[in-house]
């Protein structure tokens, strides 16, 4: 009895336990249906329903796509950071071909859909000893607790003499950090994911071994504190970072330009609320002034009436607090600011007038409140 016990057990822990095995997930993969290729969500949809582990679903989408996305010669030198996630993603599904981008926007975008945590990566790599010119992109992704990386562009093959040779390689595919960091280099150094980073510096003169002397950076602790920044001071952090580890060629100049221009264009959309609060407080003063010229009629209560210079008052208010956020670089915007700032003093001027007029309106008894009417505004 007690070996047939055992028996039993033993069969039911084994089945409980059964994952598919690497050439299955391929198999799998590759067989997925054309008609939910068009789209990420038909592509997602159909590995979360054969693949049951973050593990096995990340493999068969890497599969897929290193599989069935061509390299783009054509235009593997139009990096286009303008381009939007969607632009990226719907030119790969369309064309089946890509550059760097779309390969990892269109990963990333998949390991999302099965609800697996990953970032796209920008910087520069090395091949035979030599840094590239151009920049790549790459996905960082986190299986168990545990950042790897994988590159479905390196994966989907090579170029021969200007030609792409659409031939799967696994090298790239699941790779630890301290490894990859030979040959693809983050331009912002909290994207290593190491505790100690290298130096642009370094990589460049192949110096990739982990230095554990250097001071120990809590990448970890550094990401969840990005992750709760603004859009802005994301920006402004990720190229703080950058410049302090090394502007060591053009490629890195770049990208710090168009983080500076990003925060410029942020700011923007931030002086632009500003100036929609500003313009509110003017048309309802304006509101409140034709009021006024008709001897506050028709008939409102006391209370109406004191309102109507305190909701003024509070969109001046919101204007004021919004555009203290905003810090331009570009000077032609710095005078946008103070132009902003002189056109609201001057409303609170004519506000504060009005404020001491309604005041004195509501202190004024009924029968001699139209006395008060003598010059219209």
């Amino acid at each position: 009895m007690k070996k047939t016990f055992a028996l039993v057990v033993f069969i039911v822990f084994t089945t409980a336990g059964y994952s598919q095995s690497v050439k299955q997930i391929f198999s799998k993969a590759l067989r997925l249906p054309d008609s939910l290729t068009k789209t990420t969500k038909g592509i997602s949809s159909y590995v979360k329903e054969q693949f049951s582990s973050d593990s096995e679903r990340i493999r068969a989408l890497f599969v897929w796509e290193a599989s069935n996305i061509q390299y783009d010669v054509d235009n593997m030198f139009a990096l286009d950071y303008s381009d939007s996630t969607e632009q990226k993603i719907n030119k790969a599904l369309t064309t089946r071909k890509a550059i760097c981008e779309g390969y990892a926007e269109l990963f990333n975008q998949l390991c999302h859909e099965c609800d697996i945590k990953s970032i796209v990566v920008t910087g520069f790599t090395k091949q035979r000893g030599m840094v590239d010119y151009i920049p790549h992109a790459w996905v960082v992704a986190n299986l168990y607790n545990k950042w790897y990386v994988f590159d479905p562009t390196w994966s989907s093959g090579y170029l021969n003499n200007g030609r792409f040779v659409n031939t799967f390689t696994n090298a790239f595919y699941k790779v630890a950090p301290e490894a990859i960091i030979k040959t693809h280099m983050p331009f912002d150094p909290m994207l290593q994911f190491l505790n100690y980073p290298l130096t642009s510096q370094e990589f460049y003169q192949g110096n990739t071994e982990i230095n554990t002397t250097k001071p120990f950076f809590n990448y970890e602790d550094t990401i969840k504190v990005h992750n709760s920044l603004s859009n802005y001071q994301q920006l402004k952090n990720t190229a703080r970072r950058i410049e302090a580890n090394g502007v060591r060629s053009s490629m890195i100049l770049q990208m710090l330009q168009y983080l500076k221009n990003q925060q410029e264009y942020e700011m923007s959309q931030v002086m632009q609320k500003a100036s929609n609060k500003a313009n509110d407080a003017v048309a309802l003063y304006n509101k409140y002034v034709e009021f006024k010229n008709h001897q506050f009629q028709p008939k409102k209560d006391d209370k109406q009436i004191q309102e109507m210079v305190d909701t003024v008052s509070s969109a001046l208010s919101d204007a004021r607090n919004i555009l203290v956020t905003v810090e331009f670089a570009d000077p032609n915007n710095k005078l946008a600011i103070t132009h902003l700032n002189d056109h609201m003093n001057e409303m609170e001027k004519l506000l504060s007038d009005e404020k001491i007029f309604v005041a004195k309106y509501l202190k004024t008894g009924k029968l001699l409140r139209p006395l008060l009417f003598r010059v219209k505004t």
